[in-house]
């Protein structure tokens, strides 16, 4: 157990598994895994353009004036005596 423990402490040693196992398999994981990175960010920025111009419209929508409730649609109608029925009326 000692010798292995000094083996995989030596530098050389170190560099070698680095060189040779570590450095290519997180090479050829990272080509796998890169264009699911690449797809993801270009998701979430989508994603994130959306929520930027929903609240930008609700923030507008809340700062323009809005009309009174009588002043919109079948109530306006009412009050000022122009209604029309929807059909004729028999004479």
């Amino acid at each position: 157990m000692e010798k292995a423990i000094i083996f995989l402490n030596d530098d050389q040693t170190k560099h070698r598994i680095q060189h040779y196992l570590i450095d290519p398999i997180l090479n050829h994981v990272m080509d796998r895994v890169f264009p699911y990175i690449i797809l993801t960010c270009v998701l979430f920025t989508l994603l994130l353009i959306v929520a930027i111009l929903t609240f930008a419209m609700v923030f507008i929508q809340m700062r323009a004036p809005s009309p009174g409730p009588l002043s919109t649609g079948l109530s306006a109608g009412l009050n000022a005596g122009s209604f029309i029925a929807p059909f004729p009326t028999p004479l």
